[in-house]
């Protein structure tokens, strides 16, 4: 692909996401995903760049330029595993209590991308 609106939207649709749900996942406005899909806008800012290639799980010199592999590697862990004990909570490598401290939406924009996640693995 050989335009950066070519990548972005190969990308989203890879995921199987609007144009809002890529915008409400990473933060940026409907209209900026709109107006970088349609080449109305021909590069994001650095920033912009960074949130869109992390949520599209792709990278940044792939998605900026097409130099590279669009998938990461499997990521790793950033934080210890988690010491929650309930069995409930599913993820191994999130504690709880930072998930607690994050604001509604950002659990919202976090709940639809597991949920993309799901879908997309069939289940």
């Amino acid at each position: 692909m050989s335009t950066f609106s070519d990548r972005l939207r190969d990308a989203r649709a890879h995921r199987g996401w609007t144009q809002k749900e890529l915008a409400e996942i990473s933060g940026l406005t409907p209209s900026a995903i709109g107006n970088y899909e349609s080449g109305q806008r021909i590069h994001p800012s650095g920033t912009a760049l960074l949130k869109l290639a992390q949520v599209l799980n792709v990278s940044p010199v792939w998605l900026g330029e097409g130099d590279a592999s669009a998938v990461h590697p499997a990521p790793t862990p950033r934080y210890p595993q988690s010491s929650s004990t309930d069995s409930r909570w599913p993820f191994r490598n999130i504690d709880f209590a930072r998930y607690s401290q994050l604001k509604p939406q950002q659990k919202r924009q976090l709940e639809i991308l597991v949920a993309a996640y799901i879908e997309s693995c069939g289940a």
